[in-house]
């Protein structure tokens, strides 16, 4: 018979949440991953990612993002994407630890994530020894180099232009490291992390992202990294991207 795919809605600690999973691994202690939307987008907008997850054994977690779905208070104006990855990363502990509360998962926890969360999932990657496999889609790795970019970028185009003070820069950077893998690549540690880029990306910038990857590439702590681009591809996650990902962490949570 077809196995179930059960999508369900749920509040951890004020964090609104789709869990989706297959019917008969309810109850199990299973790999279990945290999927990330992107900038302006919600929970919602993971749900195939996470069926496919679920058809292939693990049971996915889908929060909404500060700012974001249910949790939306007015319209962002781009200043918020920070604060918004760190919230992320104050909340990862709080979801995974209800299912380890619940026996439902042990240590096979994996995050993925496209662009906002692409970089969450980097910054998740810097804090959390415990976080078994990451995926990033169309992500940055290094907050201070995007946020300088960024300032000049298509992002801004609508917006009052940002004069990049020194005082300005003053109040975030220590906020950008705390968030920066590429302050401390050597904290990836062996784990197995997949990366994708499209090379046509002008939102998420391809180069900065292909730099982080060359500048680690051949460490011994990065030996389990992949990296997988596309030609052509804009700011957008192809299928063959997300079919990539769900097979990476397939192999590395639940036939590892």
């Amino acid at each position: 018979r077809l196995a179930m795919i059960i999508i369900q809605e749920k509040n951890i600690e004020q964090i609104p949440i789709l869990e989706i999973f297959q019917e008969e691994n309810k109850d199990k202690m299973i790999p279990t991953v945290v999927c990330y939307h992107g900038w302006t987008g919600s929970k919602e907008n993971c749900i195939h990612y996470g069926a496919m997850l679920a058809k292939n054994g693990m049971r996915a977690i889908l929060p909404d993002q500060l700012y974001h779905g249910e949790r939306k208070t007015s319209e962002l104006n781009g200043f918020e994407l920070w604060e918004i990855i760190g919230q992320n990363v104050k909340e990862f502990p709080t979801l995974v630890g209800a299912y380890q509360k619940e026996n439902l998962v042990e240590n096979k926890i994996g995050a993925i994530g496209f662009s906002m969360g692409g970089m969450t999932t980097y910054a998740l990657l810097k804090h959390f020894p415990f976080l078994y496999a990451a995926v990033s889609l169309m992500g940055n790795a290094d907050p201070v180099e995007f946020a300088k970019w960024s300032i000049t970028s298509a992002w801004m185009k609508d917006k009052p232009a940002v004069e990049l003070t020194p005082d300005l820069m003053d109040k975030y950077i220590p906020m950008l490291q705390s968030l920066s893998l590429a302050d401390n690549p050597e904290t990836i540690a062996g784990r197995p992390v997949l990366i994708w880029h499209g090379l046509e990306d002008k939102k998420v910038p391809y180069a900065l992202n292909r730099a982080f990857y060359e500048k680690i590439k051949d460490e011994p702590y990065a030996g389990r990294v992949k990296w997988i681009e596309t030609p052509d591809v804009p700011h957008f996650v192809t299928f063959k991207a997300i079919e990539a990902s769900v097979e990476f962490l397939k192999e590395s949570l639940v036939e590892e």
